[in-house]
């Protein structure tokens, strides 16, 4: 076999480069624990980011977070979610000094909506996970917005958060052709958001 040129190295070099940022850009890893009679099991998967979605420049819509830190520390500000990173994270700022918070070290993110509703971020190894859909099924997303439209992952009862995919959502709801319809054209919030609504008392 022929040896590649220069060029051609560089090439395929630069190609690994990119489709590696392309993953990391457009998949996120999650890392939930898997109940089992030995204990607890963590499970890493990857869910899409939101680059997928839409453009956010990097950042999201800015809100007034209450952070709970592992060490029982609670700090309340105003901030965006820095989401460009593999690793999400919050910006704290006080007399001009900055602090960096990861989801790593917080038992809780929260906010409230203007009408008292609590949106909680759960902390993952690169994210937190917002649950901003709650019914039989709950949808979790990367913002901490009211929106079931960016929606990355979701959990039926209090079993495992699973990521949002077509093939993970369709066993769910397939005994309704319309809410079938809504995910093979990409309204998987929709569905869900559906799905709760009709689906009460059954």
């Amino acid at each position: 076999m022929k040896k590649l040129s220069k060029y051609a190295s560089t090439v395929v070099l630069v190609s690994i480069y990119f489709v590696h940022v392309a993953s990391a850009q457009f998949f996120t890893p999650v890392t939930t624990q898997i109940r089992t009679p030995y204990g607890n099991v963590p499970h890493t998967y990857y869910v899409p980011s939101v680059y997928r979605y839409y453009n956010l420049g990097g950042i999201s819509q800015k809100y007034e977070f209450t952070v709970v830190l592992t060490n029982e520390e609670e700090l309340t500000f105003k901030a965006a979610i820095k989401l460009n990173d593999s690793i999400h994270s919050l910006t704290y700022k006080k007399r001009g000094a900055k602090r960096v918070i990861t989801p790593q070290e917080t038992r809780e993110v929260f906010r409230l909506t203007r009408d008292g509703k609590k949106i909680t971020g759960i902390p993952t190894d690169s994210c937190w996970l917002f649950k901003v859909v709650e019914g039989r099924i709950n949808g979790y997303s990367y913002l901490a917005s009211e929106s079931a439209e960016y929606l990355s992952a979701f959990q039926v009862g209090d079993g495992e958060i699973l990521p949002l995919t077509k093939e993970n959502l369709l066993p769910i709801v397939k005994d309704d052709p319309k809410r079938v319809k809504w995910v093979e054209k990409g309204g998987l919030g929709k569905a869900i958001v559906h799905y709760n609504k009709t689906e009460i008392g059954k």
